[in-house]
């Protein structure tokens, strides 16, 4: 191209607005002027102005350059904004179906999620159905789980009639939560209830009508039994296409298993057909995760059907979620990794924490390391010889009590007397100290809640009971980790490259816990 004919060219508009026709050749003051309308309706929907957006959206629709086709989502989140126009909304998004030639399978998906919204289940099950064997419908992971979300509607109503049919001495407690969930239907909570609807016996997990059953209820159960297997079989079927889209697994859950307990079964009696379909579902989550290692749902799911009693399920939900509920999460670990320290362990432990504290103190302070008397392949001993040590006399601290004991040492003197019994007791007591294998994943565990900002009160104490478990006492610990702080270069975890006066209190201790060795 010359230079003067480039020179005479108009200058082109960016493509900015993608709503216009292909089949149309705009000139550039017509183009020009749906571009500006186009961004113009951008502006107003990000500014939440949705009256003039409405006025704007009906200037662009009302040009036949324009596909309504393409615009059909900025008709329905005008019309949604009032809870009034909902109804509107779903005939609106009928009629650009019916006239669409893009788009289909969203504007058939959008319908219907319309639909629920509106308690319309029926109509939604006549929406969808026609279109779920045909092409490109059945390949769509997201219209086959609705279809089965649709089904699980149809299959709790079905319930929940049933239940209304009993007579009232045959009633569940439940009736009044029950009530509720029924009405919840027309206030558009048909999504989330999945977590929330059925009683404890799962009588109709059963599908088993009764010999003396009326006709009206063997019909009832009929219905029950198709639309499970119905709801079931379209949500696997999803699952299977797209395994990413795991929220349907929590209608499925509901439907093979009954309630979702997330706190754990507990005690309570199941039978025998409920165990078998958790012990299916136990397999299904756990191969489910097995190709989506994403999916933090299955890994909750999975942990209430072993009623929280596995650790590798517990330590994949803390991996992906450090900040997850302490009390269904973080409480059954630690009991797990409780239970693997050895009974030895335990001793020391329950000695140095029952009395240990104020004995090591008392044994410190007044620099009796020279009248022990106890057993060398026995840890317990020193414990037991500490507990003798128990005078009030011995109950002051040294710097109290020095100059009274020692009046013709001078002040250097003590210094260097206490350092030498400060340092032959840390000797001696360090050989019975718990073994830091065993206790360095709970205290990795709490720190990496710490690091997250969300360690609850009982953490924290349980840290720093750990944490004094390994220093014997207060002074122990201040003089350990002061120690290791100047001469350990560590990184254990983000507390590290933040000033020592911001770190928690605890973390000095902790860190020069998990800074030593294992021992062999």
């Amino acid at each position: 191209m010359r230079w003067d004919k480039w020179l005479d060219k108009k200058p082109e508009l960016g493509t900015t607005f993608y709503y216009t026709k292909h089949d149309f050749k705009l000139v550039h003051s017509r183009r020009l002027h749906l571009e500006l309308t186009g961004q113009l309706l951008r502006r107003t929907l990000a500014r939440r102005d949705y009256k003039r957006a409405y006025r704007l959206y009906c200037i662009l629709i009302s040009s036949r350059e324009i596909s309504e086709d393409l615009v059909w989502k900025i008709g329905a989140e005008l019309l949604r904004q009032k809870k009034e126009y909902e109804p509107l909304c779903v005939r609106f998004l009928q009629q650009v179906f019916a006239k669409a030639t893009y788009c289909r399978e969203s504007i058939l998906l959008e319908t219907t999620l319309y639909q629920l919204r509106c308690g319309k289940i029926e109509e939604a099950q006549r929406t969808l159905d026609p279109h779920l064997d045909m092409s490109p419908y059945d390949r769509n992971p997201l219209l086959q789980g609705y279809a089965g979300v649709v089904q699980y509607a149809l299959w709790n109503m079905a319930v929940q009639e049933k239940r209304r049919s009993k007579p009232l001495s045959q009633q569940s407690d439940d009736w009044e939560t029950s009530k509720g969930l029924s009405q919840g239907y027309k206030d558009h909570s048909i999504i989330v209830s999945a977590t929330d609807q059925g009683d404890e016996e799962d009588d109709w997990l059963d599908g088993e009508d009764e010999d003396d059953a009326p006709p009206e209820l063997i019909q009832l159960n009929a219905r029950i039994s198709r639309h499970r297997s119905l709801a079931t079989e379209l949500l696997k079927r999803s699952l299977e296409m797209d395994r990413k889209n795991d929220m349907f697994l929590i209608y499925l859950f509901r439907l093979t298993c009954g309630k979702i307990d997330w706190a754990g079964l507990g005690k309570k009696a199941i039978s025998r057909t409920r165990k078998a379909a958790m012990l299916e579902m136990k397999g299904f989550l756990k191969q489910f995760y097995n190709k989506n290692n994403d999916s933090l749902l299955s890994l909750r799911l999975l942990a209430a059907l072993e009623n929280r009693r596995e650790q590798r399920t517990l330590e994949l939900i803390l991996k992906h979620d450090p900040a997850t509920d302490s009390l269904l999460y973080v409480r059954p670990l630690l009991r797990i990794l409780k239970r693997q320290i050895p009974e030895e362990q335990e001793a020391i432990a329950a000695r140095i924490e029952q009395e240990g504290f104020d004995n090591t103190m008392a044994f410190i302070t007044h620099n009796h390391w020279h009248r022990w008397d106890y057993r060398e392949n026995d840890p317990m001993s020193l414990l037991d010889w500490l507990d003798k040590q128990i005078p009030s006399t011995l109950g002051a601290r040294w710097n109290g009590r020095r100059t009274a004991a020692y009046p013709r040492i001078n002040p250097t003197e003590q210094a260097d007397t206490c350092n030498r019994a400060y340092f032959k007791t840390q000797a001696a007591l360090s050989r019975h100290q718990p073994d830091v294998k065993y206790f360095r994943p709970i205290l990795q565990l709490l720190l990496t809640r710490a690091e997250f900002g969300v360690m609850t009160d009982w953490e924290e104490k349980e840290i720093v009971r750990i944490s004094r478990l390994f220093c014997f006492c207060s002074f122990y610990c201040r003089r350990v980790a002061t120690h290791q702080e100047v001469s350990l270069p560590r990184d254990i975890s983000g507390f590290d490259r933040i000033a020592i006066g911001e770190q928690p209190c605890w973390y000095s201790a902790v860190a020069s816990i998990l800074s030593r060795e294992d021992e062999p």
